[in-house]
């Protein structure tokens, strides 16, 4: 694309390609880690609401109990 261009309008070419391409890859990076930080967020979140299933189930007893905290284990991925 700058091939076409000489002398200073094709450093100026060079240039902004290089910045575009140094913009995409900090793009793609902080895409990455703000997936990988929503992810992380999403299994505190599970790991609480499955503590708070699991104190729940605390209030039963027998069968019950069991049959509750197996629920809590299946709905929230634990085994």
């Amino acid at each position: 694309m700058c091939d076409d261009k000489g002398g200073n309008a094709k450093e100026v070419c060079m240039t902004e390609a290089k910045s575009a391409h140094t913009k995409a890859l900090a793009d793609a990076k902080m895409n990455k880690k703000v997936g990988e930080a929503r992810m992380d967020a999403a299994d505190d979140k599970r790991d609480a609401d499955y503590k708070i299933a699991t104190q729940k189930c605390d209030s039963l007893a027998g069968d019950a109990k069991s049959a509750c905290v197996s629920a809590a284990k299946a709905r929230f991925g634990k085994s």
